[in-house]
């Protein structure tokens, strides 16, 4: 994506230029810089959960299988703002996958 900077027509901006911009003032309040990195890290668990299943060769009917519950329960669980799920369940979901299920406070 371009945009066209207005006075000289030989000037685009690039995606990333207005990313990073919109990104800056988004982010120019604690508020704001508070809210984006709750859903941030959100982002981050979700990436990790969908990546390890992928990285196994695993379907989510296959995890729901293995753990005995729906199949939506699992899609649910690794979508974004999805946050009913138990640490248990996730415990699970690590152990199918192969992996341990490790959370810090920082």
């Amino acid at each position: 994506m371009q945009e066209f900077v207005q006075g000289d027509s030989n000037k685009f901006k690039s995606g990333e230029q207005l990313y990073l911009e919109w990104k800056h003032n988004l982010l120019s309040t604690p508020e704001a810089r508070s809210a984006y990195e709750e859903v941030a890290n959100e982002f981050d668990i979700l990436l990790e959960l969908v990546e390890a299943r992928l990285d196994a060769g695993i379907t989510q009917a296959a995890i729901a299988k293995r753990l005995k519950v729906p199949k939506s329960q699992i899609v649910q669980l690794e979508e974004l703002g999805y946050r009913a799920c138990t640490f248990d369940l996730l415990q699970q979901y690590a152990h199918v996958l192969g992996k341990k299920l490790q959370v810090s406070l920082v």
